[in-house]
């Protein structure tokens, strides 16, 4: 569950009538999200549960903006900064790289996940009154976490466990990648538009990971499409 509000900050140079259009069109918002921690982890104990979230709150706070610059060029941003509070959990602790840790490794731990930062850029061109093509930069940055035991090391939760260490966890928990994509955007949103005509908005996109750090930052390449299509009700 989540729960954000918007505030606008910025707006200029919309046109006033139809029939006129400015050349500079600029616009700022800043959003505040709050994340519950309403979601719950796996059950340790279950081999095929899915979790439903981290069980622990974030607050999100974040600023968008974009630029028109005359008929043609546009472009989107925006960067948010999020605080994640920390949580009592179970985990298994065992180094990142082990496939299927031991159930002796199991303890119960106090998981202070770290900040992040995110960075998206989306510079747009418009080839038809509907048609645009855009390109997409994205950077994002977290902190490495840090965990602390419920009990001290020694104690176990089931016969036979085995020594373990916290910084485990801790390992390659920090993340960092820079990704870079081309798309084209078809919508009907800013077009005149008979009545019985909906407006709708369909894209497509290819991001592909160029660069990045953490031990769970994979080389990717994804393919996006979405849609949109709006109905009026009131």
């Amino acid at each position: 569950i989540e729960v954000s509000a918007l505030l606008r900050l910025l707006d200029g140079g919309r046109p006033t009538t139809p029939e006129s259009a400015s050349f500079l069109r600029y616009g700022v918002t800043g959003s505040l999200l709050i994340r519950l921690g309403t979601g719950k982890v796996d059950a340790h104990q279950v081999f095929l549960d899915l979790p439903t979230g981290d069980g622990q709150t974030d607050i999100e706070a974040g600023i968008s903006g974009f630029l028109y610059i005359g008929s043609h060029f546009g472009i989107h941003s925006s960067g948010r900064y999020g605080l994640q509070m920390p949580t009592t959990l179970m985990r298994r602790v065992t180094p990142p790289e082990t496939v299927m840790p031991l159930v002796s490794t199991l303890r119960e731990v106090n998981w202070s996940p770290a900040s992040y930062m995110r960075f998206e850029i989306e510079p747009s061109w418009t080839l038809s009154p509907q048609l645009y093509a855009f390109g997409t930069y994205r950077f994002y940055s977290k902190d490495s976490d840090s965990y602390q035991l419920i009990n001290d090391e020694e104690s176990v939760i089931s016969p036979g466990a085995i020594p373990i260490s916290i910084e485990d966890l801790e390992n390659e928990s920090s993340r960092v990648f820079h990704q870079a994509g081309l798309g084209l955007r078809y919508s009907t949103l800013n077009v005149q538009t008979s009545k019985e005509q909906r407006p709708a908005e369909l894209y497509g996109r290819v991001i592909y990971t160029v660069a990045g750090s953490g031990g769970h930052t994979p080389v990717t390449t994804r393919v996006e499409f979405g849609i949109q299509l709006f109905q009026k009700f009131w």
